[in-house]
């Protein structure tokens, strides 16, 4: 399947996610789906301008971020004086950019392996990726952005 026809994966049948395991519905219905980039940017082919902001596979209203809106939302979250965002124990060994806080602020206080606090209200879920295989399900996850990789051009 090429990255310039949109797609998306589902699993092929129950998933085990730390210890508990859901079936396809189940998982599909908590965590979603995995989606390539023609399909989170709702374009069929890979000579496309995008508008900013790129609305995407998103709601009315909404949009997918940008590579900048990212790291504004990271930085405001690793310098806020919020002192929820501060309670995190965060382990220079994981990054010496902070992101261990910012990942633990962001993430659903339930189903990931270590202690979030989803202090920002984000809520992102351990949903893993697909990358010609599923992997990081219940570790991790990938989140898209409007940015692509060569300027303007998908």
């Amino acid at each position: 399947m090429s990255n310039s026809t949109p797609y998306y994966y589902e699993p092929n049948g129950d998933v085990a996610v730390n210890g508990k395991t859901y079936t396809k519905e189940e998982y599909v219905k908590k965590f979603g789906r995995w989606y390539n980039f023609s399909a989170a940017m709702a374009i069929n082919n890979e000579d496309v301008e995008l508008d900013y902001p790129h609305r995407g596979i998103c709601p009315k209203g909404w949009h997918v971020p940008s590579n900048k809106e990212w790291h504004t939302m990271a930085s405001f979250v690793y310098n806020s004086t919020n002192p929820d965002y501060k309670s995190l124990e965060c382990s220079p060994s994981i990054s010496d950019k902070g992101y261990a806080c910012i990942v633990m602020a962001l993430a659903d206080s339930t189903d990931w392996k270590f202690s979030a606090n989803n202090a920002t209200g984000l809520s992102l879920l351990p949903a893993g990726y697909y990358e010609r295989e599923y992997s990081a399900i219940g570790k991790g996850t990938y989140l898209w952005s409007a940015t692509p990789a060569s300027p303007n051009k998908v």
